[in-house]
């Protein structure tokens, strides 16, 4: 049985540890440097942690309570789209 100590605990089928939430694949997690790039291209976009959390949600297909959440793999992906976003929003003003 697992103690209160444990680095890691199970909830449903997620696997819970000090870097956040993943899957039970154990994909790494979202860095700190990919975090804060993401929140400043969520802000450059006007989200709020609201709607950041819904186009997260969207972006991956699956629940986001958290930024904090995502694997490496997708917030790369979700950074990409945002670049992509902000410079086709970029191209419309000339």
């Amino acid at each position: 049985m697992a103690g209160i100590g444990d680095a890691h605990r199970h909830v449903g089928s997620l696997r819970v540890n000090g870097l956040g939430v993943a899957p039970v694949t154990g994909e790494p997690m979202i860095t700190p440097k990919q975090l804060g790039k993401l929140w400043v291209l969520l802000k450059e976009t006007g989200r709020d942690r609201e709607t950041a959390h819904q186009f997260l949600a969207f972006e991956t297909a699956r629940p986001i309570e958290s930024s904090k959440q995502l694997t490496r793999q997708e917030a790369s992906m979700v950074i990409q789209v945002l670049e992509h976003e902000i410079n086709q929003t970029a191209g419309t003003r000339r």
